[in-house]
């Protein structure tokens, strides 16, 4: 069975918001209540907690309809569409800011109002579950014990995780937009030449790279680090390109463990004194 849904409408001319209720209820929709200002339209939004807010931009009173559907997304992030018979490009632009779910300019007819009425409620689904999953991505990558550092196409920053802040010397705020080799510089141990970032590589051959061995990463304060170092291509369901992922970590425990193992191997290998 099909749910009906509740609709605040906030019109404050009283003919005006009538024919809308009247329309809305003959195409199947409950409206319960009718706010004619900003304020009512907040604290009727609060008490009777509809499915959708069909608001008007312009409103009598302190609050107007862009004022109040923010208040509204924010208290109960309930979806807002915009009826006005304002278009011009300014009443526009501050209509955008409160992000609406759907804008309908008067006069209008019943079909446009219903489509944008069931496009509101799916459009909010998907936005609700993608803040889930940018919240889900966050805690992940937050409790990652790897530095990750992820680009665009263009060898930009575009993420970094506390890990990898805490190893290069530099947080997600300095490095949005940066180029990666300002971010993650590497050298050779033995001769201290520059080494080539694979997030390149991984650019123009779309393949996984693996760090050489003895590589250094040189930090923001100028520390040197021993790391491994997996690049990855991002790829949409497209097969298109969208960045590069890297992941790395400190190894020089490893190494010491490592030098430490083949030094006591050779002491045990040496012929024992007669």
């Amino acid at each position: 069975m099909k749910m009906t849904r509740r609709i605040l409408v906030v019109e404050d001319e009283l003919v005006v918001a009538a024919d809308i209720q009247q329309r809305l209820v003959a195409l199947g929709y409950d409206v319960p209540v009718i706010a004619s200002s900003g304020a009512e339209a907040v604290q009727q939004a609060m008490e009777t907690k509809p499915d959708l807010v069909l608001m008007d931009i312009v409103l009598q009173g302190d609050i107007d309809g862009v004022a109040a559907a923010e208040q509204i997304r924010q208290r109960l992030d309930i979806p807002v569409v915009f009826l006005t018979a304002h278009s011009d490009e300014r009443t526009i632009s501050r209509a955008k800011f409160s992000d609406p779910f759907g804008y309908i300019v008067k006069p209008f007819e019943e079909h446009n109002l219903q489509v944008a009425i069931e496009l509101a409620p799916h459009r909010y689904e998907m936005e609700r579950k993608l803040r889930q999953i940018s919240r889900w991505m966050t805690a992940t990558l937050a409790s990652i014990g790897d530095g990750v550092i992820a680009t665009n196409t263009k060898g930009e920053v575009l993420l970094i995780n506390p890990v990898a802040e805490g190893l290069t010397g530099w947080s997600q705020a300095e490095v949005t937009g940066k180029s990666i080799d300002e971010i993650l510089r590497l050298i050779q141990q033995e001769t201290g030449e520059p080494v080539p970032n694979p997030v390149w590589s991984v650019l123009r051959h779309g393949k996984s790279l693996r760090l050489q061995e003895n590589t250094l990463m040189v930090t923001r304060g100028g520390e040197h680090i021993h790391i491994d170092d997996c690049a990855a291509p991002i790829i949409d369901e497209n097969e298109t390109l969208l960045g590069v992922v890297l992941v790395f970590r400190d190894i020089a425990d490893r190494k010491h463990s490592v030098e430490r193992m083949r030094q006591l191997n050779k002491q045990d290998s040496r012929p024992a004194e007669e």
